[in-house]
């Protein structure tokens, strides 16, 4: 039929298709080298998706945290240190949430991590009454 004929041309011959070692091992090494570049790429494909993941997971939680410390850190302010923040007590919720809090010039302080209260800007005298 004309289906075993169309086979029967594009056959190849393997009797007399020959190769010599050297071109098998030439062959191979090509083979492991396409295979190598494959799984390179496969790997680096999982490995970003993974680090997107963890990224994805991990940065609310930082964000919460550092949230948590900048609320903790106005609570301890004096009203005068925060009055020097140009904000009030009452708006420490507003500004942790939303972002970076911005001194009396407008400057954005991006973290107050360097301020430690004094004497003076203890609350605890004031929560006491």
């Amino acid at each position: 039929m004309t289906t075993q004929n169309t086979r029967r041309d594009d056959a190849v011959d393997l009797e007399n298709f020959k190769l010599s070692p050297d071109e098998v091992a030439r062959i191979i090494a090509a083979a492991q080298r396409e295979q190598s570049e494959v799984i390179f790429k496969i790997a680096a494909t999982v490995f970003a998706k993974l680090a997107a993941l963890v990224q994805a997971v991990f940065r609310p939680i930082s964000r919460a945290f550092a949230q948590a410390g900048s609320f903790d850190l106005l609570s301890r302010m004096s009203d005068h240190d925060l009055a020097d923040l140009g904000i009030s007590r009452a708006d420490i919720p507003d500004y942790v949430v939303r972002g970076p809090v911005a001194d009396h010039n407008g400057t954005a302080i991006s973290s107050l991590a360097g301020w430690t209260p004094g004497a003076a800007a203890s609350n605890d005298r004031q929560r006491a009454a």
